[in-house]
C-alpha cells in the first residue's frame, strides 16, 4: 500500500514541478526575461523582487491563460496570489482541482 502513496505523492511532486516551470515560461515570455536571469519559487514579483506594474502584471496574466488554457478571475489577480512565483503556482494548482480561489 504505501507504494500507491508513494506513487501518488511523486506524482503530485511531479506535477508542481511541471506547474512551475511553466509559470517560469510564462513569465520569462511576458517580461522577455533572459535564461540567465534567475527565476524560482521563491522569486518575489512585487515591490523589491521583480518589481511587476500592472502592465507587467496584466502581460504575465494573459501568458499564464494561455499557458493553462484557463480564465483567472478579477479577485484571484492579487498581491497574495501573485506575491512569488511560487503562490502563482499554488494558485493555478488550486484552479486546477476546483479549490476556490484564494483570495475570494
Amino acid at each position: 500500500m504505501q507504494a500507491d502513496s508513494s506513487g501518488a505523492a511523486s506524482r503530485r511532486s511531479g506535477e508542481h514541478a511541471g506547474r512551475l516551470e511553466a509559470v517560469i515560461r510564462a513569465l520569462r515570455a511576458s517580461q522577455r526575461l533572459s535564461d540567465a536571469h534567475p527565476i524560482g519559487p521563491e522569486t518575489v514579483l512585487l515591490e523589491q523582487g521583480l518589481a511587476l506594474d500592472s502592465l507587467s502584471v496584466l502581460r504575465f496574466v494573459l501568458a499564464l491563460e494561455q499557458e493553462f488554457a484557463c480564465a483567472l478571475e478579477i479577485d484571484e489577480i492579487s498581491p497574495r496570489n501573485f506575491r512569488t512565483v511560487g503562490a502563482v503556482a499554488a494558485l493555478l494548482a488550486a484552479k486546477a482541482a476546483g479549490g476556490p480561489p484564494r483570495d475570494a
